[in-house]
């Protein structure tokens, strides 16, 4: 499900069922804040998996089978409600399918409206000095619909991963402009239906240090873009994750390498998400 930006369902891959062709609970809790692009978002999934294909002995065949999931996310500007079904038919291919709607409230660059594909949106700041100049901002409606593939390796300890993603987005919004900035994927989309293609690639070392199950860092790149803007973003820089049982804190900086509105000299973003997985 469409939700918190910054790659952590990457990490989040719940325990695989006891066994081959049983049901089980799945459960993931996310809270994150964000620095610059300042953000607060809390996710919340449940739903059921079915473990199938398993070999055993065969390493493509673990870990393998299709779960659904409903899902909420809430933050101070929108909330959105939606459903996902993953497919997992070898240990290092994800395939996802989901749908949901968003309500945005009106407040913190949502909906902001613009008149042209070209704008420069800026900091929150400028977001904020736009607003009180034009008035041109209002609550919001939409439907999202995306699937996305990730690729995961593992090779010692050394781990990596490839997703890409695309999603449907049509908002309806009572603003001036055919343009609107998501605040989440920072990119501007266009009211009525727009497309984002996302790709995200981690590649990380795996430490096993005293009482934690591991400890992985490395680095995690992204890049955005926004169909209709024409609107790309690109940013890399490191991360570092540590889990324990169910519990994941990750660590996430950086910088703007490209897009219509930061770049390399200025604050990078930083990210920092509390997941709790069963």
């Amino acid at each position: 499900m469409i939700g918190i930006g910054i790659g952590l369902g990457l990490l989040g891959t719940p325990p695989a069922a006891a066994a081959e062709s049983d049901w089980s609970w799945v459960t993931q809790n996310t809270v994150a804040v964000s620095s610059f692009r300042s953000g607060l978002q809390v996710q919340s999934n449940i739903g059921r998996r079915l473990s199938l294909w398993e070999q055993e002995g065969n390493i493509l065949r673990q870990n393998t089978g299709v779960e659904g999931t409903a899902a909420i996310v809430a933050s101070p500007a929108h909330t959105r409600l939606g459903a996902q079904v993953t497919v997992s038919p070898l240990a290092i291919f994800d395939l996802h399918l989901y749908a949901g709607g968003v309500s945005y409230f009106g407040n913190f660059q949502t909906v902001v409206g613009y008149p042209d594909s070209s704008t420069a949106v800026g900091s929150n700041a400028a977001i904020a000095e736009w607003v009180d100049t034009t008035n041109n901002q209002a609550p919001g409606l939409g439907m999202i619909l995306g699937t996305k593939g990730v690729v995961k390796l593992q090779v010692g300890p050394v781990v990596g991963l490839l997703s890409t993603e695309l999603t449907h987005w049509r908002v309806s919004s009572d603003v001036d402009g055919p343009w609107f900035f998501e605040r989440e994927k920072e990119v501007l989309l266009e009211l009525g239906g727009d497309e984002i293609l996302d790709v995200n690639g981690l590649v990380l070392a795996e430490l096993e240090v005293g009482s934690l199950d591991w400890i992985r860092v490395g680095s995690l790149t992204t890049w955005r873009y926004g169909i209709g803007a024409q609107d790309s973003l690109l940013r890399s820089g490191a991360l570092v994750s540590i889990g324990k049982g169910p519990t994941r804190h990750n660590l996430i900086v950086q910088p703007y390498l490209s897009s219509r509105n930061f770049g390399p000299s200025d604050l990078p973003y930083v990210a920092y998400a509390f997941q709790y997985i069963r």
